[in-house]
């Protein structure tokens, strides 16, 4: 029996970042390879890459495929995005023909953890004590931290945690927190969650406006859509209790940032962000405003996935192409229905 034709249009750049040695050789014992830069290919070229193609490769840094570019591949029958998202890579019609496969959910690992973090950071007000410390030369920051005075010193005992979105990110996050065992109470707020879901996962489902006005932290794991776009806006940031911690690590269009911004200017709320600077382009970030906040915790996006992750993906996603192959269900399989409420 003829095995079937893989070819990889993974980039370049991001090539050894997904694929190792060992993802390469389980790979070539099932398949025939073919390797090409996809990043530096025409959709002409594309198209015929994937021509005589059973299966396709992906990552990082390609265009979006077209839904013609996929009708004409007659053969192909599976992707394999060694990478997050597939909402703009492959059109909802092209899933009648093809299995598509995510390895959004191995990335869940590394923003979940990058979420805890955060908190933990933010609470504790690592940023501010190491400044005052590199620039002045004080013990920490003498205004938060006054010796004996402990008031600005915030942890996660006794607290009550709230998480917008059950996705995958946000039920890895649950995994540190419940090391808190019953010291912290956790609530939801996912309209596609049942509470009976809730109930497995040990958290109580809320709606978003009580979640917002009594929690002392609020992460953000909703996927970016028509229906979440802004969902944090003027109205919501102001229901945020005094000292609360607003996290994203999930996308930086769910929050309106000018209204987050005048909440902060406050000095009432607190936020760990991640995804803020996507907003912006290159030239606006010196000029944000964001940056004389001292409240505020910003990172480049670095959530997901750490280098130890990356070099996972492309392993993950052969072994399940193999498993498809081989006439089985694969693990990450992207179903259509789903899109809609999937990062």
């Amino acid at each position: 029996m003829a095995k079937p034709l893989v070819v990889s249009l993974i980039p370049n750049k991001r090539y050894h970042q997904v694929m190792t040695p060992e993802a390469e050789s389980l790979l070539t014992s099932f398949a025939e390879y073919q390797k090409y830069d996809g990043a530096q290919m025409t959709e002409a070229e594309v198209a015929a890459a994937l021509a005589p193609a059973d299966g396709c490769l992906t990552s990082w840094g390609l265009r979006p495929f077209s839904a013609e570019t996929i009708a004409q591949a007659k053969k192909l029958r599976i992707i394999g995005h060694a990478a997050g998202s597939v909402r703009k890579l492959v059109p909802p019609e092209s899933y009648d023909q093809v299995v598509v496969l995510s390895a959004s959910p191995l990335i869940a690992k590394s923003v979940g953890e990058m979420a805890f973090g955060m908190i933990i950071a933010a609470r504790r007000q690592f940023v501010r004590h190491h400044n005052a410390f590199a620039t002045q030369g004080t013990r920490g920051d003498t205004v938060l931290y006054p010796s004996g005075d402990y008031s600005h010193n915030h942890g996660l005992h006794h607290t009550k945690i709230g998480l917008i979105g059950a996705s995958a990110t946000g039920r890895y996050l649950l995994r540190f927190l419940k090391a808190y065992e019953d010291d912290i109470e956790i609530l939801i707020y996912d309209p596609y969650l049942s509470a009976e879901d809730a109930e497995i996962l040990g958290v109580r489902k809320a709606e978003l406006d009580e979640l917002l006005s009594s929690c002392d932290v609020v992460s953000l794991h909703a996927p970016l859509n028509e229906k979440t776009a802004g969902m944090i806006g003027r109205r919501e940031v102001k229901l945020m209790k005094d000292g609360a911690l607003l996290v994203n690590t999930a996308r930086g269009g769910l929050i309106d940032h000018e209204a987050l911004y005048e909440e902060l200017a406050t000095g009432r709320i607190y936020a760990a962000l991640d995804v803020y600077l996507e907003t912006l382009r290159d030239a606006q970030c010196a000029a944000s405003p964001y940056r004389k906040l001292p409240n505020v915790l910003i990172t480049p996006g670095m959530a997901g996935p750490t280098i130890e992750v990356s070099r996972t993906l492309g392993l993950h996603i052969i072994r399940d192409m193999q498993t498809f192959f081989s006439g089985g269900r694969p693990r990450y399989q992207v179903l259509r229905e789903k899109l809609t409420y999937i990062a």
